[in-house]
């Protein structure tokens, strides 16, 4: 199994850059081909917001494409970045909106689940605006959140205990991928007939469960089959994130599925 993590800090020295070495070392010793990217690094340039990655390629031609594609063969992302102003620093908000491939084009593979890792320099910095971005930002993609972790004080300490702290995080989090079977890839082509008249076809993306969804379970992220709101905040019946699928033949339906 393949991680990818992103270091979204500016400082190649700094704690940001500390943790994102530590979760490297401990996802290899876990088994994990293991990389860290630096985008301080990289010549990549801000999402333009013109809709023209709908099949799935951005427009822009830069080093983007390169982190895109290390992406799509990972199975796990994490990111490891300092809160700047109680949210993510700009350079991993502008790696996070150049992801927006994957949500105009569902098909395309990505990650299975993702993580971060959070460094804050006061005492008690505020975390929880970055988790709330890096949760949208999961579901979006397709990946399932699996938690963060939390070291604040790194202006008084500095790097001081993040890789005993690292090391713990993933161990819990990412100990073994036996025990995860969403991480295997699914037999393509795979047909389900969860509503009557309907048949869907799970895309081809490597984080899809083979387990045929209830009656009455969201299937899509916030939208129903008939296009309407979800009142069930997308939520798959396995407990797992929402599943991207695709109709083959439109329903006439008028009305909000129950969750």
């Amino acid at each position: 199994m393949k991680a990818l993590i992103v270091c979204g800090s500016a400082n190649q020295s700094g704690v940001s850059a500390s943790m994102a070495s530590s979760a490297e070392r401990r996802l290899r010793s876990l088994g994990y081909d293991a990389e860290v990217v630096h985008p301080a690094v990289m010549r990549i340039a801000h999402c333009t917001g013109c809709g023209g990655c709908s099949d799935g390629h951005c427009v822009i031609d830069d080093d983007m494409g390169v982190m895109m594609r290390k992406a799509s063969e990972a199975d796990v992302l994490v990111f490891s970045f300092p809160v700047h102003f109680s949210g993510p620093s700009s350079l991993m908000k502008t790696v996070m909106d150049r992801f927006q491939p994957f949500w105009l084009c569902k098909g395309l593979p990505h990650p299975a689940e993702s993580a971060a890792l959070i460094c804050g320099g006061s005492p008690e910095p505020r975390f929880q605006p970055s988790v709330s971005i890096l949760r949208a930002f999961s579901i979006t993609v397709g990946m399932r959140w699996r938690g963060h972790l939390e070291f604040p004080g790194t202006d008084r300490r500095g790097a001081e205990g993040s890789e005993e702290a690292v090391a713990e995080f993933l161990e819990r989090t990412f100990g073994s991928g036996r025990e995860r079977p969403w991480l295997r890839i699914p037999s393509r082509g795979l047909f389900l007939r969860p509503i009557r008249g309907m048949e869907w076809r799970w895309d081809t993306c490597r984080q899809r469960r083979p387990i045929p969804p209830r009656r009455g379970t969201c299937l899509c992220p916030g939208r129903t089959l008939c296009g309407s709101p979800c009142r069930t905040g997308g939520r798959s019946s396995c407990g797992g994130p929402p599943a991207f699928l695709s109709w083959r033949r439109p329903s006439p339906c008028t009305r909000t599925r129950k969750g």
